[in-house]
């Protein structure tokens, strides 16, 4: 794939998101001092911004509402380089949104989403943007869509253009599952691996069974994220391996560290990257987005990746 400037085309959710972290311990069903911050976020937005800021030409094809919150989406993308010439705008609409709940180590601990403006994400709509795709080295999707518009995406209107998937939740897992033999790599946690194997992965072996079953379809790569153990990525081409960077003494803020994560994954992938060090990049770039108290590390570059590399590598 070897290109130093890669055109990548993201399909998915872009939210406005509104986060609380507490200063202190949680207390359930009471007002917790802390602070609260605005930005834009949305899981293939995420990805394709921290994309383009590793250098990447990208476009974002998404669903806002005429509200407010659209105009901070769109703003947004556009100051971060994205292309949004193709938004798709819905009168009367509500933009995607998204709240979360942060405990005083940056951990997640509630959310609510209100993605309800992606059922007006069509196939016809996407169909319109063949020329876009095939336009395209890669193509970033997530499981927010619907299961008709996935299967159409995936399996015709960019077939023959690598596509990355992000399962997101163990809900959105089973939209991805439908068509995970058309992709070229998927990005699960643990629990989302157990639903698209259809097997348990609690245990190193397990793991590698249920990547392995997933890898019966016709998906060349499947990346697992471990957290603090770093990641396993099993291949068609036979490779296994785990990867892992030094664990973290202090966390600003884990929301967004995935995404960072898969677009290193992508970076590396597009740039040729032998497959360690491409993970060892990936990981990296999610440790550089948690050494930011935004979602999206403004400071996210390949220098700035590669830095934070050598200071986290495991020599173990």
């Amino acid at each position: 794939m070897l290109k130093q400037k890669p055109c990548v085309v993201g399909v998915g959710a872009a939210n406005f998101d509104v986060s609380g972290k507490s200063f202190q311990a949680l207390i359930s069903r009471d007002s917790n001092p802390g602070e609260i911050s605005v930005s834009i976020g949305g899981v293939t937005h995420n990805i394709i911004e921290n994309l383009t800021r590793l250098g990447a030409k990208t476009s974002l094809i998404t669903a806002v509402g005429d509200d407010y919150f659209a105009d901070a989406i769109r703003q947004a993308c556009e100051e971060a380089g994205i292309d949004t010439r193709h938004f798709l705008t819905v009168e009367d609409a509500k933009s995607s949104s998204y709240l979360n709940i942060l405990d005083a180590d940056g951990e997640m601990q509630v959310a609510v989403s209100d993605m309800r403006i992606m059922r007006h994400l069509t196939v016809d709509y996407l169909k319109d943007k063949r020329a876009i795709f095939e336009r395209s080295d890669a193509v970033v999707t997530d499981g927010c869509l619907l299961p008709e518009v996935m299967t159409s995406l995936v399996t015709d209107i960019c077939r023959g253009v690598p596509v990355f998937a992000d399962t997101v939740s163990t809900t959105y897992a089973k939209t991805v599952k439908e068509v995970m033999g058309f992709c070229h790599t998927i990005k699960p946690n643990i629990a989302e691996l157990e639903v698209l194997a259809g097997l348990p992965a609690r245990t190193d072996a397990e793991l590698e069974r249920a990547c392995d079953k997933v890898l019966e379809s016709d998906l060349y790569r499947v990346v697992v994220t471990l957290g603090g153990r770093g990641c396993y990525a099993a291949d068609k081409e036979g490779r296994r391996m785990f990867r892992k960077l030094k664990t973290m003494k202090s966390v600003d803020n884990v929301t967004g560290a995935g995404d960072a994560f898969f677009a290193g994954l992508i970076y590396g992938t597009l740039l040729d990257m032998p497959l360690p060090e491409m993970l060892d990049f990936a990981l990296a770039s999610g440790i550089v987005a948690i050494l930011s108290v935004s979602t999206i590390n403004p400071n996210m570059s390949p220098e700035f990746v590669l830095e934070t590399l050598e200071r986290y590598r495991d020599d173990k």
